[in-house]
């Protein structure tokens, strides 16, 4: 695999899942990835501003602590 999409869009966090678990789970994924051949992610972003500055600031936190090395680009829309 070289290539992944995440459609994030219409996704939820459950309410009950603190912060550090959640990161703990975004960090854990981000290690499984590096592990495989991937080059490059996309993202459809959530409309949820909140979340998505949320979501910018742990993978920038995740991307240093993993040193993980792919071109990620979010995108507001799947077109």
């Amino acid at each position: 695999m070289k290539n992944l999409l995440i459609d994030a869009s219409k996704t939820t966090i459950d309410p009950t899942l603190d912060e550090a678990e959640y990161e703990s789970i975004v960090t854990s994924f981000a290690q499984a990835l590096a592990k495989t051949r991937l080059q490059k992610s996309a993202r459809v972003v959530s409309k949820n501003q909140a979340r998505e500055t949320k979501a910018k600031e742990l993978s920038a936190e995740v991307v240093k602590a993993t040193q993980l090395n792919i071109h990620n680009q979010n995108f507001p829309t799947r077109s």
